[in-house]
């Protein structure tokens, strides 16, 4: 039996904080936990009928360590990239504008 994500996101320009794979286009939730993550196909491997889908072409996704605040002295240190969702413990929190 395989596991279905219950969220993923495509196209995406993903930092994994992972030395070994600093980055990656694509990510899957399933329960709140990283079930996958890498490429486009790797991580359609675990999409099914019930995965809700983002695409992230344009997007920049930045893991934050849960309970941690994202902290700025100066918005011109933040990246020029829309702001795809807010996911907190595998709930979609809010939606940017352009998702």
């Amino acid at each position: 039996m395989s596991t279905t994500a219950d969220g993923a996101i495509l196209g995406a320009a993903i930092r994994t904080l992972d030395a070994s794979r600093p980055t990656a286009a694509a990510a899957a939730l399933k329960d709140g936990m990283l079930i996958a993550v890498g490429s486009d196909n790797e991580v359609r491997a675990v999409i099914g009928d019930p995965t809700e889908v983002v695409d992230g072409h344009g997007l920049h996704v930045v893991p934050v360590p849960v309970g941690a605040d994202l902290v700025t002295t100066n918005a011109d240190e933040l990246p020029d990239a829309p702001v795809a969702m807010t996911i907190v413990d595998g709930e979609i929190l809010s939606r940017g504008a352009d998702t």
